[in-house]
């Protein structure tokens, strides 16, 4: 340590002259080191809950709780602080009891000298940053390792079926204003697994699914076809770690509704099936938008199936405003695409394949896509986006 002052220690004692030996010891050999004492287990307990500190004394044998139970109580509550343990003559059994419980070392009381203890404390809060340092950097390298996985998900949905992935961010902003009108917590869940439900229509024929939200005559094998989606998202994302609970809710999406309200359902806990329902009220509710329904018609539809949606949502999406954002059209040319762009129209190949969907935003590889085959079969230009109006 390069620098005591920034040093907080709590001494956890029944002795008040074994703590008074350790302030003694602390202050002389530990400068401007803060130092607080507890005289036994629940109240040392409970300042490690309260407060912050870059080390704990703790002395094993006291009343009522003795240094094990506090320690191991301290650790199932998530306390990482470094704990050193003081012990008696005779305790080495011991003593291993309690590296293996969390103690980050401990010290006999019979060889107990300033020089022991302060080497003691600087070891225990120098190993304490360097972990806290190395699981920093692991997580900063999941998340990033997180956040590329669902990227190129993204990514390849919006190349194979650029259809599903415009239905996507539309579910995924119905969703957002469901979980915020109803002042759910962490809504980033249910959001995530807006975008990432759609991720199975990568085998979906693009058409199908237009058709499917045109309201065509469908066969029963291509009903068929359209159940399978969610069972393919929710087993190819449990695969990623850290999104089991994202491919629970999208697995959620195919379970009967039993009658359950929002609110049970949240005092529950149980996250993935109120996640689930929400997307699928947010799917149905796409759905009816692009059959160009207005607001009114589309409730009164919902109303009509209080069997299989929850009628306390309703509410939640009377609360949506199908606006238009107040957008022009302009045509361009592929070269002059940019990411971020949006279009206002369908883009298709020279031979009449289907690129990019109305209201799709332009990404790197959607980008890369369009050049690759403007060079090669072709892409129908002039290729229409929108802009903002004049300031």
């Amino acid at each position: 340590m390069n620098n005591d002052a920034e040093l907080s220690i709590l001494v956890i004692d029944d002795e008040e002259k074994f703590r008074g030996l350790m302030f003694d010891l602390l202050e002389r050999n530990l400068p401007q080191v803060r130092i607080a004492e507890t005289s036994n287990g629940a109240e040392g307990l409970e300042a490690m809950k309260t407060e912050s500190f870059d080390c704990v004394i703790l002395d094993y044998k006291m009343p009522h709780k003795n240094g094990l139970q506090v320690l191991t109580e301290a650790r199932e509550a998530g306390i990482e602080v470094p704990i050193i343990i003081m012990t008696g003559a005779g305790d080495e059994q011991i003593a291993v009891e309690l590296m293996k419980a969390g103690a980050s070392d401990y010290l006999p009381k019979q060889d107990l000298t300033g020089d022991a203890i302060s080497r003691t404390i600087r070891s225990a809060v120098a190993l304490r940053k360097s972990e806290q340092k190395r699981e920093q950097a692991e997580r900063e390298l999941l998340e990033k390792t997180l956040i590329g996985a669902v990227t190129t998900l993204i990514d390849i949905l919006g190349l194979v079926n650029p259809i599903a992935l415009t239905r996507a961010a539309r579910i995924k902003r119905y969703v957002h204003l469901m979980a915020t009108h109803l002042e759910l917590p962490d809504s980033w869940q249910f959001e995530l697994a807006a975008i990432l439900s759609q991720i199975g229509f990568v085998l979906i024929p693009p058409d199908l699914l237009t058709r499917s939200y045109e309201g065509s005559q469908l066969s029963e094998a291509e009903l068929r076809m359209l159940e399978t989606p969610p069972g393919i998202a929710s087993t190819l994302i449990s695969r990623i770690p850290r999104l089991e609970s994202i491919a629970q809710i999208i697995e959620a999406v195919q379970q009967p509704y039993h009658g359950e309200t929002v609110n049970e359902m949240i005092r529950s806990g149980d996250t993935a099936v109120l996640g689930g329902h929400i997307l699928n009220v947010a799917i149905e509710f796409d759905r009816l938008v692009e059959q160009g329904m207005d607001m009114e018609a589309i409730l009164e539809q919902l109303r009509l199936r209080q069997v299989t949606y929850d009628p306390e949502l309703f509410a939640a999406l009377g609360s949506l405003k199908l606006d238009v954002k107040d957008l022009k059209v302009k045509s361009v040319g592929v070269r002059d695409l940019k990411v971020g762009m949006e279009f206002s129209e369908d883009v298709f190949t020279g031979d009449g394949t289907l690129l990019a969907t109305k209201d799709q935003e332009i990404t790197l590889p959607m980008l890369r896509r369009l050049h690759t085959y403007a060079e090669g079969v072709g892409v129908l230009e002039p290729i229409w986006i929108k802009t903002p109006p004049a300031s």
